[in-house]
């Protein structure tokens, strides 16, 4: 159906008036591409955030911390008896990506220069590395 904004008769398409049907007309190929384009775009990163890390048969949980750069997730997992760490954290980057790092340990958080250091420690003792990631270059140093 061609629809003209001088149109002076209103006539039914299919149980809707024609101005119903050509207002949908006009929004709805936009309308149902951005519906696809979000759809992809959030089946295409849920691997990123779903993906566990640490002992497979351990339990794993998430938290959210807020940085200066904006929220970065923590993915949790439990190892031996009663300890946890942090095995992964994710979060978007400036392009709206997300965006994962590896790391492992005991969260120690810098909001302000956004940067979350982690110590590896257990029964015995922490061990003499610290890893550091930085969520604004998207590296563990």
């Amino acid at each position: 159906m061609r629809c003209e904004s001088s149109q002076s008769l209103e006539f039914t398409v299919a149980g809707r008036s024609s101005r119903d049907a050509c207002a949908e007309s006009h929004r709805g190929p936009m309308f149902q591409m951005n519906l696809v384009w979000l759809l992809a775009l959030l089946l295409w990163s849920f691997p990123a955030l779903a993906k566990q890390c640490g002992d497979p048969v351990a339990r794993h949980w998430s938290t959210v911390v807020a940085l200066a750069a904006g929220p970065v997730t923590f993915h949790w997992t439990g190892f031996g008896e009663g300890h946890q760490a942090v095995c992964r954290l994710s979060y978007r980057d400036t392009q709206g990506q997300v965006q994962a790092l590896e790391v492992w340990g005991e969260p120690e958080v810098n909001v302000a220069e956004n940067l979350v250091a982690f110590a590896s420690c257990a029964d015995d003792g922490c061990d003499n590395t610290i890893l550091i990631a930085d969520i604004v270059r998207g590296v563990v140093i």
